[in-house]
């Protein structure tokens, strides 16, 4: 007899005459995709002894694998001499694989399904396989599919858990099928068809033991069996092992290497390293094409299960960088010449040109369209980022930074709770600092009670907690020193989130985080370098607590007001202070007070920026001290009183006398405007008309007016001349005037058109912005008024200079959101035409305004203005109807 005729017996049940050629052939033709299922008679005969039929096949296709036993001969000759159909050989075993990747498959037909698979592996292992045509792409890969789809714990854990909760979560079930009802639909579907299928601990077991062989098998047949020319395969075995490699906890580390013995391992993610290790062959493609392959999935076009999925490649890779440098270290260290060690440098710069491009994949992400791919593209982007895997750049920053304004609550809290993580990971890089206040500190105003709780959480957790006596104050204590950098920057390059924590100190107050232990921390710093913080603090919580030691804040304040060198914002803080606690001081002290913040303001020594503090709190000073409304106004008139006719005195002597223009000092001369205007708000009986007219005299400047063109003799600002001021007291004096006109409506009548004119002619910034910000708040005070002047406010959307373009935005935004104003005229054309601003920034912050702010108020508002806005950006203005409203010559031309 022959020696390989014992395989015909071998053979027989899966080659069996039984089987139809037509079956058979469809099966390929068809591309193992939409078959016919196998005779239940063969397959009977196949399964009647379990697993025999699959080891014996496997036993006896090993040796023409391996090429241990050279008498076998060879197998293809043994197809044609027997009259066996190799193709029906493996149809049978798509049967089987298709039968076990069926979700309602039981553990049997899953553990059939991985052994066929393995047998499929094994013949493409034998040497004539290609050229005999039996490699498949389908059917290769699903034989790979085996690996991840026949375990089912995953999904039948999830259905489980929606069964024991599906009561509680019934209503949260109706809401979300308004968001998607296929989604739920197919889900239901899926429920159902899994509904009678459940796996014991041994049928776990045996699945597990079988996925284990199966890749094994799958090991030993990549070395030998290139994938450089199927792309695809490439790909799916990729993305197999990466699924592998998370299967089940591993208790020790491991180490690959040419020459590691698989049969030694006992972990499937060990198994799935080491796939990955030899998909780094060159006998599967070069570098590029790897990188190709393996890191630009076409995440766009799969389903949200995948595309979360993939997300774990990314922290697996990092894992396998750890391997590859590895890798790299042992071929350095052998290395017998230059060559080699050029390959290793080149080697370690192409994985870092990787990591870039997985970063950048992951920031992508970050944006999809599904809430829950987002989400798990921020956990993976955090921990690569706070591991140092890869340098932290500012576009990835701004990304953790841009998701705390996710729409999902879901990743707003968890862009919260990474930022955190990143925080404390690099405690010392300035940068992730200012990210984290960005992102963190405004989200105390969101709309979510779960996001601010958890914004306020954040908040609690980095600054509060670690405010310790300065006693205890250590500097290799890294949290206490994050604490007070966060908090400087607060005072200095991110001041402009002071407004969004003032929400937060409320809401702590209410909440009594405030204790007189946190109090006296904080004031053990007020004399230390951590001072403006610490006074900023003070700040914040001395409004809600009366436990603040009163004598060192009154002392602290004699003393810097006696000293030249203290900064601007710890004056401004402690002012802030006695504002604060005035109510709780006694009289005299009150009167003491009183009288030196007067007179420190007289001297006109003081900063700017601390007046206005200084004002309310020697407004709250007079409150106290008068106790009942009356009195206390009279206080009032005379103590502002007092500072308005210094002022009026200085600025007359500047403005009205002949040498005024060389006493003229510019600082000097705005510190004395701007206290007129603070003042004089608070008593405005003691403004008499020569102050009006002092004002409008410097404002009264033919110098910005183009081509010789002149103000009409009827405006007020007309009737002085030559008194042509710098720009910026020109500036100061329009904030000044907005002042005097709240107070005054007769000077607002008289001031709102040459205001208005100002803003086509100046061509001073600072001018324009302050302008726009002084109608705004008159057209607040005097709605009416104003209101005919709403489209020169509205064409400062088209301003040349950005400042001014976002200024005005913001401001018109709140009048709409008040409803001072209405859509009517060129309001809504010129705000939308913002959206196409040449500065990326407004056109975002306008589509944020319109779509996030004003939409909520005005839902109709788009399809309301929406004919129009055709004839209107189309320049047709023959309609009868549409595009009428009264446009200048000149805001037709912007």
């Amino acid at each position: 007899r022959s020696p390989i005729c014992p395989m015909n017996s071998t053979l027989m049940p899966w080659c069996s005459s039984r089987l139809l050629g037509l079956w058979v052939s469809t099966v390929w033709d068809l591309d193992f995709t939409e078959t016919e299922p196998l005779d239940p008679r063969i397959e009977e005969e196949i399964t009647e002894d379990g697993l025999g039929a699959f080891s014996s096949l496997y036993q006896a296709l090993t040796p023409f694998a391996t090429g241990d036993d050279k008498s076998r001969g060879n197998i293809w000759r043994l197809f044609v001499e027997n009259n066996l159909s190799r193709n029906a050989l493996v149809a049978v075993w798509h049967h089987f694989v298709q039968t076990g990747l069926n979700k309602r498959a039981n553990a049997q037909q899953r553990v059939y399904a991985l052994h066929a698979a393995g047998l499929y592996f094994l013949l493409l292992e034998i040497p004539g396989s290609i050229a005999h045509q039996m490699f498949h792409d389908v059917m290769f890969d699903k034989c790979l599919q085996t690996l991840t789809k026949c375990w089912p714990q995953g999904q039948n854990l999830m259905r489980k858990r929606k069964k024991v909760h599906a009561e509680s979560s019934q209503t949260n079930a109706r809401r979300n099928r308004r968001k998607g009802m296929m989604e739920e639909v197919f889900e239901e579907e899926e429920e159902e068809d899994l509904e009678d299928v459940y796996f014991s601990t041994d049928d776990l077991l045996q699945i597990r033991k079988a996925i284990f062989l199966l890749l094994k098998n799958f090991l030993r047949l990549l070395p030998k069996f290139s994938l450089k020319e199927k792309p695809q395969c490439f790909q799916n075995c990729l993305q197999t092992f990466v699924e592998m490699t998370n299967f089940e906890p591993v208790e020790r580390e491991f180490e690959f290497s040419a020459t590691m013995n698989i049969t030694h391992a006992k972990y499937v993610p060990e198994l799935a390293y080491h796939g990955l290790w030899l998909l780094c062959s060159p006998l599967h493609g070069t570098e590029n094409e790897m990188k190709e392959l393996g890191f630009f999935f076409p995440l766009s076009e799969w389903q949200l299960q995948r595309r979360a999925c993939i997300l774990s490649v990314c922290c697996c890779a990092f894992s396998l960088h750890l391997l590859l440098l590895k890798v790299l270290g042992n071929k350095l260290s052998i290395a017998k010449c230059t060559g080699e060690i050029w390959v290793g440098v080149n080697f370690f710069f192409f994985w870092v040109w990787i990591g870039k491009e997985i970063m950048a994949l992951l920031r992508l992400r970050a944006g999809d369209e599904k809430t829950t791919v987002r989400k798990s593209a921020l956990q993976v982007f955090t921990n690569i980022l706070k591991h140092k895997a890869i340098p932290c750049t500012a576009e990835d920053l701004s990304t953790l930074q841009d998701r705390c304004r996710d729409p999902a609550v879901s990743v707003r809290k968890q862009a919260l709770q990474s930022v955190t993580e990143l925080l404390e990971a690099q405690h010392n890089d300035v940068q992730v600092h200012k990210v984290w206040l960005t992102g963190v500190v405004p989200v105390v105003m969101d709309s979510e009670s779960s996001v601010q709780e958890k914004a306020l959480e954040c908040l609690d957790q980095i600054l509060l907690q670690h405010i310790k006596h300065y006693n205890k104050f250590r500097r290799e204590d890294t949290k206490q020193v994050l604490a007070w950098d966060l908090l400087t920057l607060l005072t200095s390059e991110s001041q402009e989130l002071s407004c969004y924590m003032n929400k937060a100190f409320h809401i702590w107050s209410r909440q009594n985080k405030f204790s007189s232990t946190f109090i006296n921390n904080v004031m053990s710093h007020v004399e230390t370098e951590h001072a403006v913080p610490a006074w900023m603090l003070l700040a914040k919580v001395a409004s809600s607590s009366p436990k603040l030691d009163y004598s060192k804040v009154i002392e602290s304040w004699y003393t810097v007001s006696r000293q030249q060198n203290t900064s601007n914002d710890t004056t401004g803080h402690v002012l802030s202070v006695i504002s604060h606690v005035a109510k709780h001081l006694p009289r005299s002290t009150c009167e003491r007070l009183i009288d030196n913040i007067k007179h420190w303001l007289k001297e006109f020594q003081c900063p700017l920026e601390v007046i206005s503090p200084a004002v309310e709190s020697l407004q709250k000073l007079c409150c106290a001290y008068a106790g009942v409304p009356k009195k206390t106004q009279e206080l009032l008139n005379q103590v502002f009183g007092d500072l308005i006719s210094t002022c009026e005195s200085y600025i007359s002597n500047i403005v009205l006398k002949e040498d005024g223009a060389e006493q003229l000092q510019e600082d000097l001369l705005v510190r004395h405007l701007f206290l007129l205007g603070e003042a004089a708000q608070l008593c405005p009986a003691k403004v008499e008309k020569r102050i009006f007219l002092l004002i409008q005299s410097i404002l009264a400047s033919s110098d910005h007016l183009p081509d010789g063109e002149e103000i009409p003799a009827s405006q007020p600002l007309s009737q002085f001349r030559g008194s042509a001021m710098p720009p910026v007291i020109r500036a100061h004096a329009f904030i000044t005037l907005g002042k005097l006109c709240l107070q005054h409506e007769d000077l607002a009548k008289k001031c709102i058109a040459a205001l208005a004119r100002e803003l086509e002619v100046s061509h001073d910034v600072a001018v324009r912005n302050n302008v726009v910000i002084v109608m705004c708040d008159l057209c607040i005070r005097y709605t009416t008024m104003v209101d005919r002047y709403i489209p020169n406010i509205s064409l400062c959307l088209k301003d040349p200079h950005p400042f001014i373009r976002k200024q005005t935005l913001i401001l018109i935004t709140n009048l709409l959101q008040e409803e001072f104003v209405k859509w009517k005229d060129c309001l809504f054309f010129r705000f939308i035409s913002v959206l196409v601003d040449p500065n990326p920034d407004i056109a975002r912050f306008a589509e944020f305004c319109l779509v996030h702010l004003l939409l909520k108020r005005n839902p109709v508002m788009f399809s309301q203005h929406f004919i129009e806005c055709i004839f209107h950006f189309n320049s047709y203005e023959k309609h009868e109807k549409y595009n009428r409203f009264p446009q200048s010559e000149s805001s037709s031309h912007r």
